[in-house]
């Protein structure tokens, strides 16, 4: 099975189990089955974003071989997880808006959040760069709610294109830690590696969401366009930290190996 295949089945997999339990949460938490139905497409964003992390793990070890890279596997890497990407940006720009106004088609012309789920990504643009301009003429009656329908739409906006780069660096951050498993050398410590990263990018990615809106977006008595982007920084930062010790280990093997041939 090539790189594509097997991280495309894997992401879909994954996907499709974790759509499953965020629904089932929804509902046992009290949400009614319909309104957790109604969530689908945002749930299943998140889930889609979350199983680029497993995926990513599966194909390391093709991706990677003996510690060397494959660089026909690696090209079909970057292949899928830029295809993933574009694939993305258009089910968070048009598709998923499309059918959340489908189902949700009388939206109160106050309820943001609403309105914000039911505009295509160019809308939502043109809306929030609208609403900006209402907050910035308003001068003289600066306040927190003066800017919250732009902050909240700009928010909106920006992290649907967070979004589509997220599941990117999750992909890889899966790539670079099964990289590392095998110098483990244990199954359990292995496991339980995966494991530690993966609870931490989705706790990490939901307290940066849910705090970048609640004490940032919705509080800022100003602009607060950067909140928005606070979901990237730790798993930037995690693939930075990574990423460089394992450039560096493929690279020292690789000149060990041209100075044997040599």
């Amino acid at each position: 099975m090539t790189v594509i295949a097997r991280f495309a089945t894997r992401l879909l997999l994954w996907t499709f189990l974790l759509s499953s339990f965020f629904v089932l949460v929804a509902v046992l938490t009290g949400a009614g089955l319909w309104e957790a139905l109604t969530s689908f497409t945002v749930l299943g964003g998140l889930a889609l974003v979350l199983a680029a992390y497993p995926a990513g793990i599966a194909v390391s070890q093709r991706v990677f071989d003996d510690g060397k890279i494959r660089l026909g596997r690696f090209a079909e890497f970057v292949a899928v997880t830029a295809s993933l990407a574009v694939v993305l940006l258009v089910l968070v720009g048009w598709v998923g808006p499309s059918i959340a106004r489908s189902i949700d088609p009388n939206v109160p012309d106050g309820d943001y959040n609403r309105i914000a789920n039911t505009l295509s990504l160019a809308e939502l643009r043109s809306t929030a760069a609208a609403a900006v301009a209402r907050a910035e003429s308003d001068s003289e009656h600066v306040s927190v709610e003066t800017w919250r329908p732009a902050n909240v739409l700009v928010w909106h906006y920006v992290r649907r294109l967070a979004g589509v780069a997220q599941p990117v660096l999750f992909a890889w951050l899966g790539l670079l830690a099964g990289f590392w498993a095998p110098r483990i050398g244990r199954r359990d410590l292995t496991q339980a590696q995966y494991w530690a990263l993966g609870l931490f990018l989705v706790v990490s990615t939901y307290l940066a969401g849910e705090n970048s809106y609640e004490l940032v977006a919705i509080q800022s008595a100003g602009p607060a366009f950067f909140s928005g982007w606070m979901v990237l920084i730790v798993p930037t930062v995690l693939l930075l930290g990574v990423g460089w010790p394992t450039l560096m280990a493929v690279w020292s093997r690789r000149e060990r190996v041209s100075d044997l041939s040599g």
